[in-house]
């Protein structure tokens, strides 16, 4: 498989199904079939986009095309399970995004296609900036990874181990949870392991009488271990 390839289709991927996508169109798209052919159609944003950065050659432009296609049929599937209502949200929604990084990976390993030539103008500035194009999308991918879908994968899956959702405040639980990664990830890739314990402790430490409460001390943990958990798979995968 090309994996410069693989995270260019899932850069745009998780632009166009997480960054592109409003919280209202994702509950409309769950009995509403216009909702999601608008979403559909937002989705190919990015990968029409993308091919002002690429020179698009036949292979490119069609694998494109092929994905769109193909996520239009993925989101009709989920919606007639969803008017079927015989399967959980989180179950639906993480069975939708298996289904997506595999046709993503088979995409990827299946069409062969030259290594990523990003377009004249663009190579000239990365030429000026001494960064290749891997590094930039890898950091791209990871950064993306790891805040929106990452908070959304965490709930979904709390959600389907029955564990009670600790009550928002003004999204600060995302944005702690997208800092506390971020973090994370920066000290993994300058080596720097033992400094993680001191980002776990600073958190603990501000939840420390929330703690005392048995059924926000486990939702806690699993939320915090999970965060940990998809933080080590992107620097596995991506990084080491």
């Amino acid at each position: 498989m090309n994996t410069d390839i693989f995270l260019f289709y899932l850069l745009l991927h998780i632009l166009g199904d997480y960054y592109l996508q409003s919280e209202r169109l994702a509950v409309s798209k769950r009995n509403k079939y216009p909702a999601v052919l608008l979403h559909s159609l937002i989705y190919a944003l990015p990968f029409f986009a993308s091919l002002a950065f690429m020179p698009p050659s036949s292979s490119l432009v069609n694998s494109l095309v092929f994905l769109i296609i193909l996520h239009v049929c993925i989101d009709t599937v989920k919606f007639l399970f969803h008017r079927l209502e015989k399967c959980k949200e989180s179950t639906l929604y993480l069975a939708d995004q298996a289904v997506h990084l595999i046709s993503l990976a088979g995409v990827a390993t299946l069409l062969i296609l030259a290594p990523l030539a990003p377009a004249s103008w663009l190579t000239g500035l990365l030429n000026s900036s001494n960064y290749c194009p891997s590094t930039i999308l890898t950091w791209a991918v990871s950064i993306l990874i790891l805040a929106k879908p990452s908070n959304i994968t965490i709930k979904h899956i709390i959600s389907r181990l029955g564990k009670k959702e600790e009550t928002p405040r003004n999204n600060a639980g995302a944005l702690i949870g997208t800092l506390e990664r971020y973090i994370m990830i920066i000290l993994l890739s300058l080596g720097q392991f033992g400094a993680l314990a001191l980002v776990m402790a600073a958190k603990s430490i501000s939840r420390y009488e929330m703690l005392k409460d048995k059924d926000f001390a486990e939702y806690y943990l699993l939320g915090t271990l999970l965060s940990i958990l998809i933080v080590l798979v992107v620097w596995l995968l991506l990084f080491f």
